[in-house]
């Protein structure tokens, strides 16, 4: 293993001379999803209605690594769907040699990396990295072999994670369905059913229940009005200034809930 920096594991001669076709696909930040560090799109442009930016050719294995917000880590690899695509000059090209593509790819999301780039921004309000500060970045370099089998295991532990995702996710969506559930037999009487049969002798019945409603209503009610009386008073004692206060709404017994209960509607809870 020795130390190296990606410039002398890339190929620095990247065709920068714009489209040279009608229509051609061209690679923007907005291409680039920064979860899936995966170029998700493309717009299929004009030449002629080209922007300044559109420039560099990629090549299928290319890693693209935004230069603005590091932070933000927009990087991703050149599929065979976006070969001989164009892309902004906001993106540095890497172009492996000799070197493993994708070990170079995860190596650029690697949180060392990331720190480093942060490191050497330039620029308040648009802070971006150069070129050379990608170029420059020192790492160390495995065997071709060892490349492989860093590789491979990163493939396999970021496969284990997106299972894991699924499962949590499948898991949350099993939680709703069975809150719901729980929330419907609640109300439904199933959760207290054997609490009922258990304590049959010391529950209300529905008579007992309106009884006690209709008492604790009239209490309501007549505080209420006690409070209106002597609110009417201090009212009329300055002088009736503003709007007289409102009588409460007279308590009603037996209204359309309490004969649905009177009939012997059963309590579920």
């Amino acid at each position: 293993m020795v130390r190296t920096i990606i410039k002398d594991v890339s190929d620095t001669s990247i065709d920068k001379s714009g489209p040279k076709i009608s229509q051609f696909n061209y690679i923007d930040i907005k291409s680039v999803d920064r979860d899936k560090k995966a170029i998700t799109g493309a717009s299929v442009i004009s030449s002629d209605a080209a922007p300044s930016r559109a420039k560099q050719h990629l090549k299928k294995g290319d890693i693209i690594v935004s230069m603005t917000r590091p932070n933000l880590n927009a990087v991703a690899m050149v599929t065979a769907e976006f070969d001989c695509a164009i892309a902004s000059t906001g993106f540095h090209i890497i172009r492996p040699k000799n070197i493993e593509s994708k070990f170079i790819y995860y190596l650029v999301q690697s949180r060392d990396f990331i720190d480093a780039m942060c490191e050497k921004t330039q620029g308040a309000l648009y802070p971006a990295v150069r070129p050379r500060d990608i170029e420059s970045y020192e790492f160390w370099l495995p065997t071709s072999k060892g490349q492989q089998e860093i590789v491979t295991k990163i493939e396999e532990l970021f496969s284990e994670l997106d299972s894991g995702i699924a499962s949590l996710k499948t898991a949350q969506e099993q939680l709703k369905i069975y809150r719901q559930a729980l929330l419907k037999h609640a109300f439904e009487g199933k959760l207290t059913e054997q609490w009922r049969k258990d304590n049959a002798d010391q529950l209300e019945t529905p008579e007992q229940l309106l009884a006690r409603i209709q008492t604790e209503r009239e209490t309501r009610y007549q505080q209420q009005l006690k409070e209106w009386k002597q609110a009417v008073k201090d009212w009329e004692a300055k002088g009736k200034d503003g709007k007289k206060p409102t009588k409460p709404k007279v308590f009603e017994k037996n209204g359309e809930a309490d004969n649905k209960l009177a009939s012997g509607l059963e309590i579920p809870y």
